[in-house]
C-alpha cells in the first residue's frame, strides 16, 4: 500500500515544471505541464508562463494545482491588486503573510506547523513545497482530517487531472483498506490500495471485513456512484450521525454507547474502529444484541472466513462463559483467524476454563506475534488476565477470578490497586486475614485512610444485645405476593423476586456513634452496623458507601468486615435524626427509604428536640419535603461531602424493605414493598398537604408525566405521545419544575397517570384509590416491575407496563436507563384498560 502512495509521490514531482522565467513577472512557480493539459487550448503560441501573466488577475486561470484562482480571490475580500501582478504574484508576496491559502488542498498555517524550520526561514511555504519540501518529502497535509477526503473529491470534480487531490484520497482511503482481506477475498496481486482507487465503485468489492460495499449500497438505496468514486468514500464523506451501517456487524450506536471516551472525542466512530479501536480489545457491536448470532451466521455464510465474524462468534461464546466450547471452536479456526488475534482468543478460553499457565502462554505468544516489545508483554497480560477475571468474578467463578488476579499481580499489572482490592475481597472470604489486609493497607500510604477489620451486624441484631434503645413499630412480618400487570404478555423477567418477609421496622438510638455523609453504615463500639450489609441476599449487592472516592466497605466474611475508614478529624453532633445516606438527593431513594424514617422518629417524644442531619446538595423538593412534615419545627443541620461525624446519640430507622442500589455482573433485585409502612407515609404526607392547601382545588385530572429533560431512559416520541394524550383530555406536567407540595397535589387529584417508570411515577403513592397508572417503559426483562407495582399498589393505585423496545443503539446502556418509543396505537389499548379499571369521570373517545 505504501508503495503505491509512493509511487503517487514520484508522479508528481516527475510532472511538476517548478520555476520559470515570464516577462513582467519574475521568478515565480508555475507547472507547464499542468498549465499545458489544462488550458492548451488557449495558449495560441504563447507559453504558459506568459499566458498566466496576461491572464493571471483573473479567477479563469490556475498556474498550478495547488493553486486554485478562484478559491484565493474569494479570500481578498476587495483587496487591491496592483496593475501587473497576478493572484499569484499577490500569495507570493502578501497573501502567505497575512494566511491566506492558495487552494483548499493547501494549508498556509498548515505547511509551517508541520514544518517549523520553514517557518523560521520567513521563506514562502508554497515556494518552499514547490521547490524543495516535496521532494524532501515534507508533510503538506492533514491526512488524518476526516474532511480532507471530500475536500479533494471536491477539486478532484472540476480539475480531474489534480494529482494532488487524488494524492490525497488514496492516503485517506489507504487507512481501510485490510490488504491480507482484500487479497485473500477478490484475489488481487497488485496493490490493493492501486486496484481499489480503480475499482471501488464496483459495489462487489469491499476494501475491509467490517465495510461490506453490498451492504452499504442496499442500505443508501442507491444504485451507482459517480465515477471514480468508491463506496467507502461515500460512506466517510456522509455526515456521521446520518450514515448508513458499513456492515452487519458494525454498529456505529452501540460503539459509540461502549465507547463513551470516543464519543467525547469527536472522532468518527468507523475510523475509530479501524484503525484503533481492534487493536485495544474493543467490540464493534454490542454482544448484548439478540440478533447479533444471527447477523454472524448471515455474514459467514457470504465469507466463510470473516475474520471479524468468526471473532465475534467466539466472543459470544466467551462471554456466555463457555470457555471449553470457545477451546474447540478455535482448534478448528487455526489457519482461519490471525495467528494474534487467535492467541489472544485462546488465552480467554483457556483462562475461563481456569487454566491460567497455558492462558499466559497464548497471551504472551499473541504479544510476540504482534510485535510488542518485550518489555512490555508481561504487563499487557497482566492486563487482560485482570480484566478476563473481573468477567469470572462476576460470573460467579470466584476460584478462576482469585488465580487470575494473583497471576496479574505477579506479571506486574500496572495501575493495579483495583484487582488488590477484588482480590483482598476474595482471599478475606476464603478467610485469608492478613493477606486481604496487606493488599488493602498498600493503597493509604498518605495516612488518610486505615484499614480496620471488624465485627459486622445489623441495627436489630447490635441493640438485641443490650447496645442502644430499640423499638419496633411494625414487627418482621409477611409481604403480600404482587404479580406485575402487562398490558401484552412480556418475556420471562429476568431478575430476583425481592423477598416477601418485610423486616422489622424500628427506632433505634445509639449513643457515641460514628456516621459520615451520604453513607448507611455507622461505627458504634467497634462494630459496622448495616442492615444492607448483613442482609441474606446481599452477597451480589453494590454497596453505595463511599469516602474519598472509595468503597468504605472492602470485603466481607462471616461476622467481619474489612472497612476503610478516614483518619481525619470528625464533626462532632450531639444528637441527630439520621436522614443522611446513600442516594439521599435522588427523588425516587429519597420518598421510598427516606420520608418513610419520619414515622419513626416522630413516634417517640424525646426525638422532637433532635435535629434532622441531611446531606448538601439536597434538591430543593427534598428540603421542601421536610418542611412540611417537620411537625415538631425541627433544627435542619447538613453536612458536607466526605464529612465523618460522631454523635453524642443518633436515631436511626431503616428502609421499608431490602432495597440494594444496583448488583454486580449484572445481577438485578426486585424489591416488593410493604403496604403497611407506606401506606402510612401516604396518610402523613396527605393530612400535612390538606392541612397547608385544602382538599384539592380540582379533581379527575388525568396527568401524562413528561420526562423530556432526562437524558437517561428518554420516551424517544414523547412529543408524538403527548399529542395524542392531550386528545384525550389529559394535561402535560413537568415534575421536576414543581414543588414538593405541588406535586403532591397534582397527584391527589388524579383520575388517571400515564408516565414513564422513573422517579416521579413514584408520586403515584399520593393518588386517590383504584387509580389506574400505565406505566410506559422498555422491554428490558431484567427491570423492576415489582418494585413499581407494589409501590403504587401500597398507596391504593394499579399499574399497567406497556413495554416498548429498546431503541437502536442502546445495549450497551445500563438495562434499567435504555430508551425507547412507544406505538400510539398500544398505548390507546392501555387507555381502554385504564377506562375500565378506573374511577374516571369522563368516557375517553378511542
Amino acid at each position: 500500500m505504501r508503495k503505491y502512495i509512493v509511487s503517487i509521490a514520484r508522479n508528481l514531482r516527475n510532472g511538476l515544471r517548478v520555476f520559470v522565467a515570464s516577462k513582467g513577472a519574475g521568478i515565480w512557480p508555475i507547472d507547464t505541464a499542468y498549465y499545458r493539459r489544462r488550458y492548451g487550448g488557449l495558449l495560441a503560441g504563447k507559453s504558459p508562463s506568459y499566458h498566466y501573466t496576461l491572464n493571471g488577475r483573473g479567477i479563469a486561470f490556475d498556474p498550478l494545482p495547488l493553486f486554485d484562482s478562484e478559491f484565493y480571490a474569494a479570500q481578498l475580500r476587495g483587496c487591491h491588486i496592483p496593475v501587473g501582478m497576478t493572484l499569484l504574484d499577490h500569495y507570493l508576496a502578501e497573501g502567505a503573510a497575512q494566511g491566506f491559502d492558495p487552494s483548499p488542498l493547501f494549508s498556509t498555517s498548515a505547511y509551517l506547523m508541520f514544518n517549523p524550520d520553514v517557518a523560521a526561514a520567513g521563506v514562502n511555504p508554497l515556494e518552499h513545497f514547490v521547490k524543495s519540501g516535496e521532494r524532501e518529502g515534507r508533510r503538506w497535509f492533514d491526512s488524518e482530517a476526516p474532511e480532507m477526503l471530500a475536500i479533494a473529491r471536491g477539486v478532484l470534480n472540476g480539475d480531474q487531472g489534480n494529482r494532488y487531490a487524488r494524492w490525497i484520497i488514496a492516503t485517506r482511503l489507504s487507512y481501510f483498506i485490510d490488504e491480507a482481506y482484500y487479497r485473500s477475498r477478490h484475489g488481487v496481486t497488485e496493490s490493493p490500495l492501486a486496484h481499489y482507487v480503480n475499482h471501488g465503485g464496483d459495489p462487489e468489492m469491499s476494501p475491509h471485513p467490517m465495510f461490506d460495499a453490498r451492504h452499504y449500497r442496499m442500505e443508501t438505496g442507491l444504485n451507482e456512484l459517480p465515477t471514480g468514486v468508491t463506496w467507502i468514500e461515500h460512506f466517510l464523506t456522509a455526515e456521521i450521525t446520518k450514515r448508513q451501517a458499513p456492515s452487519l456487524l458494525f454498529d456505529q450506536a452501540d460503539y459509540l454507547a461502549m465507547n463513551p471516551d470516543v464519543a467525547m472525542s469527536g472522532v468518527d466512530p468507523f475510523e475509530h474502529f479501524v484503525r484503533w479501536g481492534e487493536r485495544e480489545g474493543r467490540f464493534p457491536i454490542s454482544l448484548e444484541r439478540a440478533d447479533l448470532e444471527a447477523r454472524i451466521l448471515q455474514v459467514l455464510t457470504e465469507v466463510p472466513n470473516h475474520p471479524y465474524a468468526l471473532r465475534l462468534w467466539i466472543e459470544c461464546l466467551l462471554a456466555r462463559g463457555e470457555g471449553s466450547g470457545a477451546v474447540a471452536a478455535l482448534n478448528e479456526l487455526e489457519d482461519k483467524l490471525p495467528r494474534p488475534l487467535l492467541e489472544n482468543l485462546l488465552g480467554q478460553a483457556l483462562q475461563q476454563t481456569g487454566n491460567i499457565d497455558a492462558a499466559v502462554t497464548s497471551y504472551s505468544l499473541s504479544e510476540s506475534l504482534s510485535g510488542t516489545d518485550a518489555l512490555h508483554i508481561d504487563a499487557n497480560v497482566a492486563s487482560v488476565l485482570a480484566r478476563e477475571g473481573y468477567r469470572a468474578e462476576m460470573r460467579g467463578e470466584l476460584k478462576i477470578a482469585e488465580a487470575s488476579y494473583r497471576m496479574a499481580l505477579t506479571k506486574g499489572l500496572k495501575e493495579a490497586q483495583l484487582i488488590r482490592e477484588r482480590l483482598a475481597n476474595l482471599v478475606f472470604a476464603s478467610g485469608d486475614r492478613d493477606m486481604a489486609m496487606n493488599l488493602l493497607a498498600a493503597r493509604a500510604k498518605d495516612g488518610s485512610t486505615r484499614v480496620i477489620d471488624m465485627p459486622l451486624t445489623s441495627v436489630t441484631e447490635h441493640c438485641a444485645q443490650g447496645i442502644g434503645r430499640y423499638f419496633e413499630l411494625f414487627p418482621e412480618r409477611p409481604i403480600e405476593p404482587i404479580e406485575p400487570e402487562f398490558l401484552r404478555p412480556p418475556t420471562a423477567l429476568e431478575s430476583e423476586s425481592g423477598t416477601l418477609t418485610a423486616p422489622p421496622f424500628y427506632l433505634a438510638v445509639l449513643d457515641e456513634c460514628t456516621a459520615a455523609s451520604r453513607c448507611n453504615v455507622v461505627l458504634h463500639q467497634g462494630t459496622l452496623v448495616s442492615d444492607q450489609a448483613t442482609h441474606p441476599r446481599s452477597g451480589k449487592a453494590v454497596f453505595g458507601d463511599r469516602l474519598n472516592e472509595h468503597q468504605v466497605i472492602r470485603a466481607r466474611h462471616g461476622g467481619n468486615v474489612l472497612i476503610e475508614w478516614p483518619t481525619k478529624e470528625s464533626l462532632h453532633i450531639p444528637c441527630g435524626l439520621m436522614m443522611f445516606g446513600v442516594q439521599s438527593r435522588n427523588f425516587g431513594h429519597w420518598g421510598c427509604e427516606y420520608l418513610p424514617r419520619l414515622l419513626a422518629y416522630d413516634s417517640l417524644p424525646e426525638l422532637r428536640e433532635f435535629p434532622i442531619i441531611v446531606d448538601s446538595g439536597m434538591p430543593k423538593t427534598h428540603l421542601e419535603s421536610l418542611s412540611l412534615l417537620n411537625e415538631f419545627g425541627r433544627e435542619v443541620i447538613t453536612l458536607e461531602p466526605e464529612q465523618v461525624v460522631t454523635f453524642g446519640q443518633l436515631a436511626m430507622a431503616p428502609v421499608p424493605t431490602y432495597f440494594p442500589l444496583d448488583g454486580v455482573g449484572g445481577y438485578s433485585y426486585d424489591a416488593v414493598w410493604p403496604r403497611d409502612v407506606l401506606r402510612a407515609m401516604k396518610e402523613m404526607v396527605l393530612k400535612a398537604v390538606e392541612r397547608r392547601l385544602g382538599v384539592p382545588a380540582r379533581r379527575g385530572r388525568r396527568l401524562f408525566i413528561s420526562r423530556h429533560a432526562f437524558a437517561s431512559r428518554q420516551m424517544l416520541n414523547e412529543a408524538e405521545v403527548r399529542s395524542m394524550l392531550t386528545d384525550h383530555g389529559f394535561e402535560t406536567i413537568y415534575p421536576e419544575e414543581m414543588s414538593f407540595i405541588e406535586q403532591v397535589d397534582t397527584f391527589r387529584s388524579a383520575s388517571m397517570v400515564v408516565g414513564s417508570c422513573s422517579s416521579a411515577l413514584s408520586n403515584t403513592l399520593y393518588c386517590p384509590d383504584r387509580t389506574p397508572v400505565i406505566g410506559l417503559i422498555h422491554d428490558e426483562p431484567s427491570f423492576n416491575f415489582r418494585g413499581y407495582s407494589s409501590y403504587s399498589d401500597a398507596g391504593g393505585a394499579s399499574i399497567l407496563f406497556v413495554q416498548s423496545p429498546v431503541a437502536p443503539g442502546q445495549h450497551a446502556v445500563h438495562a434499567f436507563h435504555r430508551s425507547y418509543s412507544v406505538d400510539t396505537a398500544v398505548l390507546r389499548a392501555a387507555l381502554i384498560w385504564a377506562e375500565r379499571r378506573g374511577n374516571s369521570r369522563a368516557a375517553l373517545t378511542l
